[in-house]
């Protein structure tokens, strides 16, 4: 699976870290950069893809990773990169 670089440069949310963790309550919430991989729909094809530096707020107590429209934004720009880099391949032209 190609690995595709999502725009990984801290935005504003609007609201100031640390926040509240919605799984164990605790004002541990802040910016994290993961690996993350995941499957979206994407013109009615199931698109899977792999993005190394995801900026995502992460609970530091328990691990819970809040996605957000920030995040979100993240994923669909690395869908359609690799959708755009797919149809370009010569191999995805031959059919």
């Amino acid at each position: 699976m190609p690995e595709i670089q999502a725009n990984c440069a801290p935005q504003t949310t609007g609201r100031p870290f640390p926040w509240f963790c919605p799984r164990c309550r605790k004002k541990e919430v802040r910016p994290a950069v993961i690996r993350y991989q995941t499957e979206r729909l994407h013109e009615g094809c199931l698109v899977a893809v792999d993005i190394p530096n995801l900026e995502v707020p992460k609970c530091a107590n328990c691990g819970e990773q809040v996605f957000n429209y920030t995040t979100d934004e993240q994923i669909l720009a690395a869908v359609c990169a690799q959708e755009t880099a797919r149809q370009m391949s010569p191999i995805a032209n031959s059919d």
